[in-house]
């Protein structure tokens, strides 16, 4: 977990007593401050993924590539890296929405099943 900085951004939050009271005995037994309880609770419920973000920016750094090299021998070799790389992040993604099934959507959204 990233530890807060001095630069990271702040803001104001407004908690209900109950809550504040709940989340500073949590960070109590925690043996953590407030901001670090709340920052862990954070984390935990919008995890960040990072293979999805390495892999993009490799797949950056590919295009940057890519863009500037003029032997033919080495455009190939990058286009085929890119080829893997796009295919590494496709499944990445796969696995990420794969809890997601537009399935399970159906009793969720109207029309999605079509006209009625």
């Amino acid at each position: 977990m990233a530890t807060p900085k001095q630069t990271d951004p702040q803001f104001k939050l407004r908690l209900p007593l109950d809550l504040k009271n709940r989340v500073e005995a949590a960070a109590r037994a925690q043996n953590r401050s407030i901001n670090a309880e709340i920052i862990q609770t954070l984390e935990k419920a919008y995890p960040g993924n990072r293979d999805i973000n390495e892999s993009a920016a490799e797949i950056a750094r590919l295009a940057d590539a890519i863009k500037s090299e003029t032997d033919p021998d080495r455009l190939d070799e990058l286009h085929e890296q890119m080829r893997d790389m796009n295919s590494v992040l496709q499944h990445e993604l796969d696995r990420l929405l794969r809890p997601f099934s537009v399935e399970d959507d159906r009793d969720h959204i109207p029309g999605l099943d079509g006209p009625e």
